[in-house]
């Protein structure tokens, strides 16, 4: 027979985990649906499936990294980054 969980070891509600945004940067003209930070946490990758552009922001300036990639013929609904970036 299994005892009871401890505080400690019982799941919280999402209430009380939900992170607090420090920032918000509107550029995409629709909803983004995918985010993915690069491995030093100092640039992420965000990507938007209605306007199909990628994206790549400096965190801590709230500024593009470059020049969005633009046309690509599909939905974007996810990214990812390589380790190796």
């Amino acid at each position: 027979m299994r005892g009871r969980a401890s505080p400690a070891e019982r799941p919280r509600s999402a209430e009380t985990i939900q992170p607090v945004p420090m920032k918000t940067i509107r550029v995409h003209s629709k909803k983004v649906w995918a985010v993915a930070f690069l491995k030093d946490g100092r640039q992420i990758v965000t990507a938007s499936s209605q306007d199909t552009i990628l994206r790549i922001w400096d965190v801590e300036e709230a500024e593009m990294v470059g020049t969005p990639f633009k046309g690509l013929s599909n939905c974007v609904d996810s990214v990812a980054v390589s380790p190796d970036d």
